[in-house]
């Protein structure tokens, strides 16, 4: 992963705890389909910046099936460009691919990075590695690694709407007032992904959907979408420092921000129907839905109580969505909205559980933190596999 300042002054940044250099793997497949270079015509969404909403294709109900991926060497990542796909800027998106020879189970995972929703935003975020790293829940080697003989699949973000945004040729105007064109697809993208993946691993028991930060939101956004497109295969929810919470922390106005910049009306909004009836005060809301989306469903949600990260990117709502800088949302609030969490009444049948941690630290799923992190005497890696195995418990503070 690739740190910059640059990266440090978007909207907010969504980083995890530690960076690193891209590593391993073997070098990028030949792309499958023509990549996607996309257009630059005015029009999209605006957020903080003036603009339209395009809108975005309808809910289907019944994801459509593309052709499997193919000639994928064993326990090695390769990059699969998939036709339709792009980033933020109109350059080719695609996927990180390594499977498991004889696991009937899948890894999806979902990076972070950023948002872009107001002049704040800078063009130059997001240029995040289309190969994970070795260490964290990618350990093949680690045996205390529930997920070590998984298949696995990488989403690599660059569309910067947190995997959620049907907006294409959306406009922002940037600080200087000029207006520049984005291509908020991440929803959009999700889809075209979902319909590679699902063909090239037939005969699952599990799909793991998870994600850290801009991820871990992305993730629970597209957790109902992702359980519709595997039918009856069990898909667990492993959401990594993305929390949704009430207009206490994220104040109406930024959840407004965040779904005309991306069109979520078109995609998230869509998917919630009933279960979100205020589209200005949704967030919570779609969390509820997620969880209750079947009955048999398992859900997980890791945090730090006082994660400055994800308080920063809140503090924007602060004063009413007023410009300022360095406004963060109260750390006894972000933990009190963290607790209220546990409280959450799931449904018969479904499991739901919750990891956090004491300090203001950011993800750990994707890195060392994952094999070091200890909270009551219980290992994150225990939590995580007992979660696997249907078993939901609430470990720390």
């Amino acid at each position: 992963m690739r740190c910059s300042a640059t990266a440090m002054v978007v909207a907010f940044s969504l980083v995890t705890a530690g960076c690193s250099s891209d590593t391993g793997g073997s070098p990028p497949a030949t792309p499958i389909g023509d990549p996607a270079t996309g257009g630059m015509q005015p029009g999209g969404g605006g957020g903080g910046g003036g603009g339209t909403t395009t809108p975005g294709p309808t809910r289907d109900p019944n994801p459509p099936v593309g052709e499997p991926f193919t000639g994928l060497p064993a326990n090695s990542w390769t990059l699969q460009y998939v036709n339709g796909a792009k980033c933020r800027n109109g350059q080719p998106a695609g996927v990180g691919i390594n499977p498991s020879p004889g696991s009937d189970k899948l890894l999806i995972y979902l990076e972070g990075g950023g948002a872009c929703f107001n002049s704040s935003c800078d063009v130059t975020a997001f240029d995040t590695p289309f190969l994970p790293p070795s260490d964290g829940i990618f350990d093949r080697n680690n045996a205390d690694n529930p997920l070590r003989d998984y298949n696995m699949v990488y989403v690599p973000y660059c569309t910067g709407d947190v995997h959620a945004g049907d907006a294409p040729d959306a406009v922002i105007v940037n600080g200087l007032g000029v207006p520049v064109f984005h291509q908020f697809v991440g929803y959009r993208n999700i889809g075209l992904f979902l319909s590679r993946i699902v063909p090239t691993f037939p005969n699952l028991k599990q799909v793991v959907l998870t994600g850290i930060s801009a991820g871990g939101f992305g993730a629970g956004l597209n957790a109902d979408r992702v359980q519709r497109a595997f039918g009856s295969v069990p898909v667990v929810l492993v959401d990594d420092s993305g929390p949704p919470m009430s207009k206490r922390a994220i104040p109406t106005c930024l959840q407004k921000q965040f779904r005309q910049a991306w069109n979520l009306d078109a995609t998230i909004l869509a998917d919630c129907g009933a279960d979100c009836p205020n589209h200005d005060d949704w967030a919570l809301d779609m969390m509820m839905h997620t969880v209750k989306r079947t009955t048999t469903s398992v859900t997980g949600l890791f945090s730090s109580v006082h994660d400055l990260v994800i308080r920063t990117f809140y503090g924007f709502g602060n004063d009413d969505c007023s410009p300022g800088l360095d406004r963060v949302v109260d750390a006894d609030v972000y933990q009190n909205e963290l607790l209220s969490l546990r409280q959450m009444t799931a449904p018969p049948g479904a499991i739901y559980g919750t990891y956090y941690v004491q300090g203001t630290g950011h993800t750990c799923l994707r890195g060392p933190c994952f094999s070091t992190t200890t909270t009551n005497g219980v290992a994150l890696s225990t939590w995580l596999g007992s979660l696997l195995q249907g078993r939901g418990t609430h470990v720390g503070p």
